[in-house]
């Protein structure tokens, strides 16, 4: 099914909203699933957040569609948005209130401070109304309308786990949405709190600052309540590892480094999959440090002595090989800067998790020499100059943004874009055939999408019991002549 918006005034453009390759469906309804409205009589009403922009209105998604209007400007930030325009006139469609995640327009006080260079926040609001209201003018999912409600998060106001608590609380107590877009800097907390309300979220990208990376174990604790189209299983360090080797980046003599969170699925995934891949080529860890997940911007500093006693030990270790495992506060940004300092220059291998467009922006160009990983998400991993061409998906997605008005100035915001394009894609698709909106129902859609139409990332698919939708990455090598990270090889298959 399509969507219709314009590519340019006048001139019609299909969004591609569908078009997943689905299994066996069979969705039975079963348990609740948030707050369903019926026909009503006028329009939802609310406010947005001081400062807040917008939403895109019909005249953005097409003549004579029936988009959303756009949100107003009163009220106070940090509580939840509700768009207005959401019903029609007396016997309107029946509705469906969605809870989406977006990042304060105060974040970009943070970025200005740090100094940081790769990192822009956008207008998610904005991004995410485009989609809904082209949704909404097809019919919405699963014959209901979306009615958004907004909640955004500022990574410099309090702990981190304080904001997943309080958007928890504006998604199921407050506004008893259906379902969630996005998931904010505190993946764990607001995960395991949505799935006590049985509120399944679909997660957009890692964001500046994010924490929450889970293996295995935890992401089967989740399966059912968490989709998370742009994320790679870490269960694939067994098919990283054997690129480290494959490529040369490992080799026998070299003295490896890993520098990672301190949680138990960091833990894990280096006792379980990390070490024994390592054993299995004749190789092992030299030195495995380990880092204190910071709960607030205002909390780094605890991380930060702990990176600088690690690159002191590396360098005396002779570790020449490192690479990073957990996320922002053990990554390369706080790492390389420090290792510069003491005159430290290893090797490096990046992941999209370290985000390696984001470091070669901000560390300085000798840390990267001879740099090498593997990357799944554009918006993270290279420039704009040096993305691979976009699939249909990616353009169709990037077209109502730019129908909207919303410009892509840094690949930071056209991953965000394109995140929630497959964020709502995959709602849609996994509502297929139904007008049942369960948790159920929504489980056993998604996972007969064996294959996914995906804007953000190369190859996705689902099956069942998975959460982790990226089936492929791509090699990445640091290039001195642009000073820039690039793709070297075509998608890598991970397997399921």
């Amino acid at each position: 099914m399509t969507a219709t918006c314009c590519a340019s005034p006048g001139k019609p453009l299909h969004l591609d909203l569908g078009g997943g390759s689905h299994a066996s469906s069979s969705q039975a309804a079963q348990g609740g699933f948030g707050e369903l409205g019926g026909s009503s009589g006028g329009p939802a009403h609310g406010t947005a957040p001081a400062g807040a922009s917008g939403g895109v209105g019909p005249g953005a998604l097409g003549s004579g569609t029936a988009g959303l209007a756009a949100v107003g400007s009163s009220g106070s930030a940090g509580g939840p948005t509700t768009s207005s325009g959401a019903g029609a006139g007396g016997g309107g469609p029946a509705t469906v209130k969605l809870g989406v995640v977006v990042a304060d327009a105060a974040d970009s006080s943070v970025v200005s401070a740090f100094g940081l260079k790769g990192e822009a926040v956008g207008d998610p609001q904005a991004e995410a109304q485009a989609i809904i209201g082209a949704l909404n003018a097809e019919g919405g999912i699963g014959g209901h309308r979306i009615v958004p409600v907004y909640y955004p998060t500022n990574i410099d106001s309090g702990t981190y786990s304080g904001q997943a608590q309080a958007t928890c609380t504006a998604f199921t107590e407050d506004s008893h949405v259906a379902a969630v877009i996005g998931v904010g800097v505190d993946i764990v907390d607001l995960v395991s709190c949505l799935a006590q309300h049985n509120t399944p979220v679909i997660a957009t990208p890692w964001v500046l600052g994010a924490i929450g990376l889970m293996d295995h174990v935890d992401m089967q604790q989740y399966a059912g309540s968490l989709y998370w189209p742009n994320q790679l299983d870490p269960d694939a360090y067994t098919t990283i590892v054997d690129n480290m080797v494959s490529s040369g980046f490992l080799g026998h003599g070299d003295k490896i480094g890993l520098v990672r969170t301190d949680t138990p699925d960091t833990q894990r995934i280096t006792d379980d999959i990390i070490e024994p891949r390592l054993a299995a080529h004749g190789l092992s860890l030299t030195d495995d440090a380990v880092i204190t997940v910071n709960n607030s911007v205002a909390d780094i500093g605890g991380p930060a002595a702990q990176i600088s006693n690690a690159v002191l030990r590396f360098n005396t270790d002779g570790v020449n090989r490192v690479f990073f495992l957990g996320g922002t506060s053990s990554g390369p940004f706080f790492f390389m800067p420090e290792a510069n300092s003491q005159g430290y220059r290893p090797r490096y291998f990046l992941t999209s998790w370290d985000m390696p467009y984001f470091d070669a922006a901000n560390v300085p160009d000798s840390q990267l020499a001879g740099a090498q990983g593997v990357g799944w998400e554009p918006g993270l991993d290279v420039d704009l100059s040096h993305e691979p061409p976009p699939s249909a998906a990616t353009t169709q997605c990037l077209n109502l943004m730019h129908t909207a008005g919303l410009a892509i100035t840094d690949p930071d915001i056209e991953g965000v874009m394109t995140g929630f394009c497959d964020a709502f894609t995959l709602l849609r698709e996994g509502l297929v055939g139904t007008t049942s909106l369960t948790p159920a129902t929504l489980r056993a859609g998604i996972a007969n999408l064996t294959t996914f139409p995906t804007a953000e990332t190369f190859t996705e698919g689902f099956a069942p019991g998975r959460v982790a939708g990226v089936t492929s990455f791509r090699d990445l090598t640091f290039e001195s002549g642009c000073q820039c990270f690039q793709y070297t090889s075509g998608p890598i298959s991970v397997g399921s």
